[in-house]
């Protein structure tokens, strides 16, 4: 998110506060890439990926959250960008020179509360992607 806020907006002579939000736009998702490339990846791009994701996910453990929703489909690039398409057998990453942004924090979860981790008892309900979630979260 860049911004949000209110505004008063006038229209007929009457006075009204409008709520906006501005984002940055970016071009397509992994999952597109993925169906794109015949659900195949290079062995370099699946290492260029998860070493990108390891340093956001680093970033975000730090600040005492947890993600909790990794897809393919929460992973944009950047706009404008595009991925390399690459020949078979070919050993290079598709990711090269594009940034990735990891979208939708709708299910991420604070795990640290004024500095000590939250217990495991006092987590009411699971939260996150099933299909990508750890047999003990269920």
């Amino acid at each position: 998110m860049i911004d949000y806020g209110l505004i008063n907006h006038e229209k007929d002579g009457e006075s009204k506060m409008n709520a906006y939000l501005i984002m940055p736009r970016y071009s397509h998702n992994l999952d597109t890439w993925f169906d794109k490339m015949k659900f195949k990846f290079s062995n370099e791009t699946i290492l260029d990926l998860a070493q990108r994701l390891l340093s956001v996910f680093q970033e975000i453990h730090s600040a005492g959250y947890a993600y909790n929703d990794l897809k393919l489909d929460n992973i944009m690039v950047g706009y404008g960008q595009k991925l390399l398409k690459l020949k078979e057998n070919e050993q290079k990453s598709s990711l090269e020179g594009v940034t990735l942004h990891l979208v939708d924090f709708g299910y991420s979860s604070k795990f640290i509360r004024k500095g000590k981790h939250i217990n495991e008892d006092s987590v009411k309900s699971f939260k996150g992607n099933m299909m990508f979630s750890s047999l003990n979260q269920l």
